[in-house]
């Protein structure tokens, strides 16, 4: 008697962990699935967006210091021509 006792109440606490755990499965892990994919998609497009961004600031730094070398140079071969005369 004791042990049917024990195995039903065991069959309804299994039916109300089985229930908790239907509800988190559609409160919890589904929405946050949800959005963790969705914020892994907006971190992977902005980071593309950033890194462009960067990239063509450093390529138009590296082209305004090139510039300003040959003008540098330029300029120090005009003040030796200028000294040499």
């Amino acid at each position: 008697m004791a042990f049917r006792g024990l195995q039903a109440e065991s069959a309804t606490q299994a039916k109300v962990h089985e229930n908790v755990a239907n509800e988190l499965n559609t409160l919890v892990i589904s929405p946050f699935s949800e959005w963790a994919q969705g914020y892994k998609d907006r971190i992977k497009h902005t980071k593309s967006t950033v890194l462009d961004s960067w990239l063509r600031n450093y390529e138009q730094a590296q082209a305004d210091a090139q510039k300003l070398k040959q003008q540098y140079l330029a300029k120090t071969r005009r003040a030796d021509d200028a000294e040499d005369e």
